[in-house]
C-alpha cells in the first residue's frame, strides 16, 4: 500500500494484494455507529479476558504460597529431627 501526501481524499495505490481494496471499502462504508459498537464489543473482550488472567494468577500465586509454605514445614529441622535414619535413606531414595 502506498499513501502519498497529494493523495489525500483518494484511494492508496495497491500492490499485489487484490483483496485488500475490497476490505477496505467494506470497512469505509460502516457506518460510524456500527464501528463504535464494534470497538466497544472488543474492548469488553479483553477486559474480561484481563479480568479472567488477573484471577487465575492470583489464584495461582495463592497456590505457590501454600506450596512455599508446605515445603518450609516440610524442610524444617524439627521435621528432619524427627526422623529415624531409616526414614531418612528411603526418603533420600
Amino acid at each position: 500500500m502506498c499513501h502519498h501526501p497529494q493523495m489525500a481524499g483518494s484511494s492508496p495505490l495497491l500492490w499485489g494484494q487484490p483483496k485488500l481494496d475490497s476490505v477496505l471499502h467494506h470497512y469505509k462504508g460502516v457506518a460510524p455507529e456500527e464501528g463504535e459498537k464494534r470497538k466497544l464489543d472488543n474492548m469488553m473482550f479483553l477486559h474480561n479476558q484481563v479480568q479472567k488472567l488477573a484471577a487465575d494468577l492470583h489464584h495461582l500465586v495463592n497456590h505457590n504460597c501454600k506450596l512455599a509454605d508446605h515445603l518450609e514445614n516440610y524442610l524444617s529441622d524439627d521435621w528432619l529431627n524427627s526422623c529415624s535414619a531409616a526414614d531418612l535413606q528411603q526418603i533420600a531414595g
